[in-house]
């Protein structure tokens, strides 16, 4: 187990927000002897980088508001 990590350094963009989660989960675990690590996203601007963080922060944004939402909310009447 890697136990003295102290930054991560991403070179590209997962397609899923949990890509991103679980690939941060391998530093920020239990058992990391140290208290505060750093991550680090690469991004070439201009490029198809870009594009996929923003799809990826906009996937992101949509799946809490689903997670967060009301469930006692009545449905819209149309």
């Amino acid at each position: 187990m890697q136990s003295r990590l102290v930054a991560v350094h991403h070179l590209d963009v997962g397609w899923k927000p949990s890509d991103m989660t679980q690939r941060n989960g391998r530093i920020i675990r239990q058992g990391n002897m140290n208290k505060e690590v750093k991550v680090f996203n690469y991004v070439t601007e201009g490029t198809f980088d870009s594009y996929l963080f923003q799809t990826l922060e906009n996937k992101q944004r949509f799946i809490s508001q689903i997670m967060t939402s009301n469930p006692r909310c009545a449905p819209a009447k149309m």
